[in-house]
């Protein structure tokens, strides 16, 4: 009797390290020490953040570890007894990109301590255009690297025609868009924890601009050429009537001189009447809108009038109204 009792606790007992191993029911959790190698310089990682994805085998139950790994290059966490998926994202914070992608299956019960080696990687940032640089939303991406050792990766662009691969494998890989038909590659170097940015242009127009868009573009352009049109027609007929008025409250040699001269010698003269009698070759050029050479030869004839007299201070030419043509003299 007593034998058979003996098989009956055995069994049983047996029956639970099944079980605990397995992760359908909990055993006490075990400490783990973990520290990472880089598979490619065999140096243990350090000064790092790592984040760590877990997912029980059988129960499916997750969890996020998320440590930092300090000098000694240990990081310690509690798992209950079974078998484990862990992804392990380590990212040093002074570089641009993410640095190091592992992915791991752990049995918690057989070891206390583990040396998981680890796959450097670099991160890739990109958008997608078509042939007149429109940015093209959901467009199928496909990564080509030379290796298959980096995380999951986008396969679309988001609405605004951009996309991340955060964990990509070091080396070179060739990144395709697609889009209605529209096609187009880009080849790229990834380098460790570095970010490189691409841009992909498909080879035809994908994106239209609405007709509305267009149609409202229309009207407010000749709605702008319709104000300057306003503008231009009342500033001339404003011009004229200042031309008039300073020409009636000048001295009498002053009007007849004024009454003799061009239409364009009047607008200059008009312009430095109402600027305190003086001004430069820059802003009568500007405010008048006569082109240079033009208003070259105009300065060049009142000055011959006396009706003006340049002084050259530097580069820099100041005109001013002479006193005779002012009457002061």
């Amino acid at each position: 009797m007593k034998k058979a009792v003996d098989i009956i606790v055995l069994s049983a007992l047996s029956v639970a390290i099944c079980l605990a191993q397995s992760g359908l029911i909990k055993a006490d959790p075990e400490n783990l020490v973990i520290r990472f190698i880089d598979i490619q310089s065999r140096e243990i990682i350090r000064d790092m953040q790592a984040d760590l994805f877990v997912t029980n085998t059988v129960s499916l139950e997750q969890t996020t570890l998320s440590q930092f790994i300090g000098e000694s290059g240990e990081i310690e966490t509690q798992l209950d007894g079974g078998e484990w998926n862990i992804t392990a994202h380590l990212d040093d914070i002074s570089t641009s990109g993410k640095d190091y992608y592992g992915r791991y299956i752990i049995r918690s019960y057989e070891f206390d301590k583990m040396d998981l080696f680890i796959l450097p990687v670099g991160s890739i940032r990109g958008t997608v255009l078509d042939k007149l640089d429109n940015l093209v939303s959901n467009a199928k991406l496909k990564f080509d690297c030379q290796t298959q050792n980096g995380g999951k990766f986008p396969i679309s662009s988001d609405e605004f025609g951009s996309f991340s691969y955060d964990y990509a494998p070091v080396g070179q890989c060739r990144v395709s868009a697609m889009y209605n038909g529209a096609a187009g590659f880009e080849n790229v170097i990834v380098e460790k924890g570095n970010t490189t940015e691409i841009m992909i242009r498909l080879n035809k127009t994908v994106v239209s601009k609405p007709r509305l868009e267009l149609d409202f573009g229309f009207i407010l352009m000749s709605i702008i050429i319709a104000v300057i049109g306003v503008f231009f027609v009342f500033g001339k007929k404003e011009k004229k009537g200042k031309d008039k008025t300073a020409a009636q409250e000048l001295h009498k040699r002053t009007k007849d001189v004024f009454s003799t001269l061009s239409e364009r010698e009047k607008i200059v003269v008009s312009f430095l009447l109402d600027n305190n009698m003086e001004s430069t070759q820059n802003i009568i050029k500007y405010k008048t809108r006569i082109p240079k050479t033009s208003l070259v030869r105009i300065l060049h004839s009142l000055e011959n009038k006396k009706i003006i007299s340049l002084e050259k201070i530097g580069n820099l030419k100041k005109i001013k109204l002479t006193t005779w043509f002012l009457g002061k003299e």
